[in-house]
This record gives structure tokens, sequence and C-alpha cells, in this order.
């Protein structure tokens, strides 16, 4: 695997690589020197340069406004399926570095965007609400992908992992702003990659 080219971060006392040519995840243990982990820390802190081996923090996040959203419409519910839809059909047999294309060269809707990123995946969620099923977060993240598009919206895709035990997880912003995900969930996450979609 060439560890040097693929995405990595450094969570509590190891470093993960997501290793995309063969959709998996590896980590080493690699204890940080208290001294020189707190230096960084400061450094960091200070303005004094940011150090990218190390992760995110939480605090940055800020939290989306729930009731913050459009009322509901037959165009919005038919627009929620599809988005659903292609995103299942989507998942099958790709890696996550072939969806991470996909989602970059999503064509969004021409036009002005009739509501916010915010706004839109209030929404998403709200409609999301009344499915018999709960979806993971890589389907639920691709979906809200894809209905952001078809809203004229874009938006960054997010994946983090935490070590002792190992988790990964993923979710959507834009910019510093969560849109389907709340901090307390993920401050425990260090972020390994963000797909950021491509410009039109």
């Amino acid at each position: 695997m060439e560890r040097d080219r693929d995405p990595t971060v450094r969570s509590g006392d190891g470093i993960v690589y997501l290793d995309l040519a063969h959709d998996d995840y590896a980590c080493r243990y690699d204890p940080e020197e208290p001294a020189l982990a707190y230096a960084q820390s400061m450094a960091s802190a200070g303005g004094a340069g940011l150090d990218t081996t190390r992760p995110m923090l939480a605090s940055r996040w800020t939290d989306p406004q729930p009731n913050d959203f459009p009322r509901p419409s037959l165009a919005h519910g038919i627009s929620f399926l599809a988005a659903l839809c292609r995103a299942a059909i989507g998942l099958r047999g790709r890696s996550v570095a072939e969806l991470a294309t996909r989602a970059q060269q999503l064509r969004t809707r021409s036009g002005a965007a009739l509501m916010t990123a915010e706004q839109a995946s209030n929404l998403f969620r709200y409609l999301l609400s009344f499915m018999p099923f709960t979806p993971r977060c890589l389907l639920s993240s691709y979906a809200l992908l894809h209905f952001l598009a078809a809203q004229g919206l874009r938006a960054d895709w997010v994946f983090g992992v935490q070590l002792f035990p190992f988790r990964a997880h993923c979710w959507v912003a834009s910019g510093d702003l969560l849109l389907n995900e709340l901090r307390h969930c993920i401050e425990d996450y260090a972020v390994i990659w963000t797909v950021a979609p491509q410009r039109p």
C-alpha cells in the first residue's frame, strides 16, 4: 500500500491510513511524546502553523438548526426518493474512492438555489425520518449529496476515524456547518479525508 499517497491522520496514539486502492483502513501504533505533542498543540493554537497530521477538533464544527426548512412539497418528496434510490444503486459494487469521484462530479440543478444547504439538509433529514429504516452513514451522506445537487447546492463529504476501539464514520458539511450530524456525535473522530465538490 502506498501510504504516502493515501489519506492519513493521527488519532490518539495511532496513525490511521485510508487505503483507497483496496477500500480499507489500516492503523499503526505510534504514541506521541507528551512534551512534543503539547508543544505542537500550543504552536497550532497560537497560529504558528497548522499541523495537518493532527486531528481536526470537533469544536470547529457548527450544529445545524433543525427546524429551519421550507414546507415539504410533493416535488421535494419526489426529489428525496430519487436521491435515495440513486445513492443506493450507486453504492453497489463501488469503492469509497469511486463514490468520492462520482460525488465530486454530481451535476447540480441549473439556476439559483431556492434554499440554503442547511435548509435543504434539514428537509432531507425530516423526510428521512418517515422511512421505515435508518440508512448507515455512507448511504445517507451519499444520498444527501444527491439531494443537495438536485436543489442546485454543493457540499463536502467528510470522513473521520477514531482508535481504541477503531471506528469509521462519514458526514456532510458546508464549510464549518454540519449538515447531517451533530458536534457531540463526532467529537471523538479525527478527519482523515474531505471530498470537496469540483468547481463548475
